[in-house]
């Protein structure tokens, strides 16, 4: 591939960062081309796993939610992608799974408006059980 450099006729940017994405509703191959060189996915399913042709990665697979929580009733979520748990027991299963489909942060969702959310015990052992597994970074982390 030939560079060519257009001295004064624009401006070179560093790849830009998708933080709020969700590459299960979108073709994820158009992002590179696009600029995006980075995306936090959040939620969602990736039925073929990452792709080298995708930007680079950091991958949240399913929505941990309570049961009916939002957004497993939402008409754009596809059956399966939230994983529903009731209980501070359901906790290192529910982020088990995660991990062991190469979850590198966890997301958990509480919208009260949109249906019922995980009592605090839950989301307090599944936090725990994230950072037990290391799936520790911060959103501020995975920005930098």
């Amino acid at each position: 591939m030939t560079i060519h450099f257009l001295v004064g006729r624009g401006t070179v940017l560093a790849g830009f960062l998708d933080a709020q994405v969700h590459l299960a509703l979108i073709d994820p191959t158009h992002l590179p081309g696009g600029g995006i060189a980075r995306v936090l996915d959040l939620g969602g399913w990736l039925p073929d796993g990452p792709r080298a042709s995708m930007p680079d990665l950091a991958y949240a697979h399913q929505f941990i939610t309570a049961p009916g929580g939002y957004p497993s009733r939402a008409r754009w979520a596809a059956p399966g992608w939230s994983c529903e748990l009731t209980t501070a027991a359901d906790a290192a299963t529910a982020v088990d799974r995660q991990c062991r489909a190469g979850a590198s942060v966890l997301k958990v969702k509480l919208n009260s408006v949109a249906g019922p959310v995980l009592a605090v015990e839950a989301l307090a052992a599944a936090v725990g059980r994230a950072h037990e597994r290391a799936l520790t970074r911060s959103e501020r982390e995975v920005l930098a």
